[in-house]
């Protein structure tokens, strides 16, 4: 403990602030409505999205979340070329392109997207999209990879996804599930969001599998977060083996997990357990070409060692996995995960740590702890391993949900290793969080984020109330240092920090402070029309430059100077600032100008447009940073903001003008004007009889 505090001191301490980025990736169940009672209910399949979090907790009047891509890249298929849909001469298609195109089709309009199967033909002198429905899977004969049937190119990028000679085509369709055992990592140099998927084999194959087969097929899924769209580039199908426990190694840009072959315990009930440690380096060189390199190497869990007695040991003959993990990069190359030790009886079972080396899978040190832990956390700036998970308390009867500290993992350049310093002492461990306040909590296990500048973690757990006794999923920040504060990402009037209906959400950092470590300017909820709705005002958080970018010299991901070229202190299109949707909204150049009031506060002048109160509209990946203080950098800002009305709305003005003294003989003219209505009146006249000794005033 010490030692560590000496080290905080030496790295010194930014100044405090919540500076949590936090965003979820949402597994929303679709919304029924039945015809003869009105009654609602929440079923499969489940629509991703994501979203924001705020501190406050759910607004239920504001929504600024993005629908993310369920389509996953399947494979090369033999289909005659029926099934075309449309065909551009000299034109290569992309892939989410001819998805948008499926989904419009008049035939389709009352069909969900899960039910649909998309296909794509590039070639050379023509590019098709073509459509049908899942359950027509069997007119399709799949080409295995290594016959290289497909070898056709996509729009933006060449990973040979979009058919082949003769009548093959690239198919895609929604997966089925998420895996529960990886919640998912972010590359926050792609603004990529990667997770464990689950295609089960009926619907790839046709009819139910055979005996020996298994039932369903793995891929690693991969979608944009600003836009939603899947990166099929990124996409692989994970082939023999099943990963769990996924993270991003953020300064390696590889993904990291552990593996088990897919057959044990789902289709071989006489083979053992046997565990590696997975790596899949996102090789981005052609970035026209990403190749995505899956390696592992074996973790030797299953030997007994001499620090070990055998009867400790029981990964070779369970199983027992929550999705806990844990990463440390910036040079210390370290991966953490649990496994089951020996007990008389399952429910006695404890945990085992397992530390291990990036990328060889070197046991760098194994502890036992007292607890089976639910999630695992890792501060990657000062080295600090925690966990959370339900301890037997001799003064709580059952037990209790409790955070502790666990070590410090840190690199040696003394050594030129990687070291672990272990503190967790069973007879007395470092609380990190008061345990009566968190004693109960059904906890998401596995759902972690950590915010490494602050020493902040983020627990999800469901908050029971009396109208949802199955509980709401809400975030819990802590602080790791002491004074150990903890505040509820809900203020006294919420209910949650989701939506109540969503069963599981994936949460991340967006801005995780390595190796950038300012935060990026966030736009402030929400933005709003003036009261002429000839303008909207987007405020961001903290200064910005103004559209000026931030430049890498040498290659180490890290900006060395400001570009500023793309300051504007002048009107200019909004295109530079908003995505392209957004600026569809918004309105084109020049009848719709952007102009930054301040280095905070951007106005948008709109002409006549299609947007209205309650639509979002969303920043340009790579197109605003924050000022830089003292040779520290931001990422870029991200995300949307909701358009709201004017704050506060005030009443119209009428303001009349005309004689008030009408006769028989004299021509009349009327005329009204207004103020404070929202835009152009449109004004209603009507005639009301009057009598002379009765005039009517309206």
């Amino acid at each position: 403990t010490l030692l560590r505090a000496l080290v905080l001191v030496a790295l010194g301490r930014l100044r405090e602030a919540s500076a949590f980025t936090l965003h979820a990736v949402e597994s929303r169940p679709t919304k029924y409505t039945d015809v003869l009672t009105g009654e609602v209910s929440y079923r499969e399949p489940v629509d991703a999205r994501q979203q924001r979090l705020s501190k406050t907790g759910r607004n239920p009047d504001l929504d600024s979340s993005i629908p993310m891509s369920k389509f996953q890249y399947i494979g090369c298929f033999y289909h005659s070329m029926d099934i075309t849909t449309s065909v551009i001469d000299g034109y290569y298609r992309d892939p989410n392109e001819c998805i948008a195109e499926c989904m419009s089709q008049e035939k389709y309009e009352n069909t969900s997207s899960y039910e649909l199967l998309v296909l794509v033909h590039n070639a050379p002198e023509a590019g098709r999209c073509g459509c049908a429905l899942k359950y027509q899977i069997g007119d399709f004969d799949e080409s295995p990879e290594e016959d290289g049937k497909c070898t056709y190119r996509c729009q933006d990028f060449l990973n040979p996804y979009c058919g082949g000679i003769g009548d093959h085509w690239g198919l895609y369709m929604e997966y089925d599930k998420r895996s529960m055992a990886a919640q998912g990592a972010y590359d926050p140099w792609r603004y990529v969001f990667y997770t464990i998927v689950v295609i089960k084999e009926q619907h790839i194959g046709g009819g139910y599998p055979d005996d020996g087969v298994l039932p369903e097929r793995y891929y690693l899924h991969a979608v944009d977060i600003d836009n939603g769209l899947a990166q099929f580039q990124y996409q692989i199908p994970l082939k023999g083996g099943i990963l769990y426990g996924l993270q991003y190694d953020i300064d390696s840009t590889r993904l990291v997990a552990l593996h088990t072959y897919d057959l044990v315990g789902r289709v071989r009930g006489d083979l053992d357990w046997q565990y590696k440690l997975a790596t899949i380096l996102v090789n981005t060189t052609n970035q026209f070409r990403p190749y995505m390199q899956l390696e592992v190497a074996e973790i030797e869990l299953t030997t007994p060692r001499q620090a070990v007695p055998e009867e400790s040991i029981v990964s070779d003959r369970y199983l027992a996995y929550s999705g806990a993990s844990a990463i440390f990069s910036k040079e210390v190359d370290c991966y953490v995960f649990t496994q089951s030790q020996w007990a008389a009886t399952k429910p006695l079972m404890k945990d085992r740590v397992y530390m291990v080396r990036i990328p060889d899978g070197y046991i760098i040190k194994e502890e036992a702890v007292d607890f089976k832990i639910m999630s695992l956390y890792a501060n990657e700036m000062y080295g600090d391993l925690t966990a959370l998970g339900p301890r037997l308390e001799a003064s709580v009867q059952g037990g209790q949900q409790t955070y502790v500290y666990l070590a410090r993992i840190y690199r040696s350049f003394i050594e030129a290793r990687t070291l672990v310093d272990w503190t967790y002492n069973p007879l007395n461990p470092e609380r990190l969080a008061e345990p009566t306040m968190m004693s109960d909590w059904p906890i998401m296990p596995g759902v972690v984020a950590s915010e490494h500048l602050f020493n902040k973690s983020a627990i999800a757990y469901r908050m029971r109330t009396e109208d949802m006794p199955w509980g709401v999923i809400t975030v819990a920040e802590v602080n790791i240092r002491p004074p150990y504060l903890q505040t509820s990402w809900c203020n006294a009037s919420c209910q949650g920090t989701l939506d109540p209906n969503i069963p599981y959400a994936a949460l991340f950092n967006r801005e995780p402070g390595i190796p950038l470590s300012l935060k990026a300017p966030a736009p402030i909820q929400p933005a709003r029309f003036n009261m002429d709705a000839s303008a909207i005002t987007v405020n961001f958080d903290r200064s910005t430059l103004q559209g000026a970018r931030q430049v890498d010299l040498n290659g180490d991901l890290i900006p060395d100077q400001v570009d500023y070229e793309m300051q504007r202190d002048e009107p200019f299109d909004c295109a530079e600032l908003f995505s392209e949707e957004s600026t569809w909204k918004l309105g084109q150049w020049p009848d719709t100008q952007c102009l930054w009031r301040s280095n905070s506060e951007v106005r948008i002048n709109i002409g006549l447009v299609n947007i209205s109160v309650g639509d979002s509209i969303f920043l340009l990946q790579d197109a605003l940073y924050a000022v830089p203080v003292g040779g520290q950098w931001s990422p870029a800002a991200s995300g949307g903001v909701q358009v709201a009305a004017p704050d506060p709305l005030e009443e119209p003005v009428i303001i009349p003008t005309g004689s008030r003294k009408i006769d028989q003989c004299t021509p009349v003219r009327l005329e009204v004007d207004s103020d404070l209505d929202g835009g152009l009146a449109i004004w209603n006249w009507q005639w009301i009889e009057g009598t002379e000794g009765a005039p009517n005033p309206e």
